[in-house]
């Protein structure tokens, strides 16, 4: 009978079937803050959030000390933990980032477009479009990621890590579902899709860089209680 010999990284590398208690607690918890579940300014009891995830208090102290670390909680001595409220220069400099990575991105899926990924492009505007005759937001959590199909289209996976990281804030910073101002943001989606689908990377990037403006000054108007235009 053979006997086993153990291996020099037993100990020190974590199986993979299955995801440790922190991590899903951190993913719940970052989740029912980035969707507006738990508002900014509001308060983060452990005793409650243990409750309800069904956990101990521990990996929720844990969590929270990670969200604040990551800039969407702040930790108050003696006060408790609150759901961070974002600042006008910290919503600037995330749209200044995103900006300049969606543009590239838009870019490179112009320059590497093919058939394929002008007709998945085509679906999604067009899955967006029944879901807005519907009163729905295609923009909600999970839905149509017109964005994230566009940065694989680009085809550069560095890109598309650096995207994904930021979409945590884009969905938080995501202003509330009106009608109106989601339509013309599908609308200006169509001008950017037609524009790589052309392979034409000048004006894709133009375009792409006046959404996320658009985008910008839609979420400072509203958080200053002023109309978007």
């Amino acid at each position: 009978m053979t006997t086993r010999q153990p291996s020099p990284l037993e100990g020190q590398i974590q199986r993979l079937d299955q995801t440790p208690l922190r991590d899903r607690v951190h993913s719940q918890l970052e989740e029912l803050i980035t969707s507006g579940a738990f508002p900014a300014g509001s308060k983060l009891v452990e005793g409650e959030i243990a409750g309800l995830l069904g956990v101990s208090r521990g990996p929720v102290r844990e969590t929270l000390q990670i969200l604040s670390r990551d800039g969407f909680v702040d930790l108050r001595p003696r006060q408790g933990a609150f759901v961070h409220s974002p600042t006008e220069k910290e919503v600037d400099h995330f749209y200044e980032v995103r900006r300049a990575l969606e543009c590239e991105s838009a870019r490179l899926a112009a320059l590497r477009i093919n058939d394929d990924g002008r007709l998945r492009l085509s679906r999604l505007l067009e899955d967006a479009t029944k879901l807005l005759e519907k009163g729905e937001d295609p923009s909600a959590l999970n839905r149509i990621q017109i964005h994230q199909e566009i940065t694989q289209l680009a085809g550069n996976p560095l890109l598309d890590g650096m995207l994904k990281d930021l979409n945590k804030r884009w969905t938080w910073y995501l202003s509330p579902f009106d009608p109106t101002l989601r339509r013309r943001a599908w609308d200006e989606h169509r001008v950017i899709v037609e524009d790589i689908a052309a392979g034409d990377a000048d004006r894709a990037v133009r375009a792409m860089g006046e959404h996320i403006e658009r985008s910008h000054a839609n979420y400072v108007a509203l958080s200053r209680g002023e109309v978007s235009q």
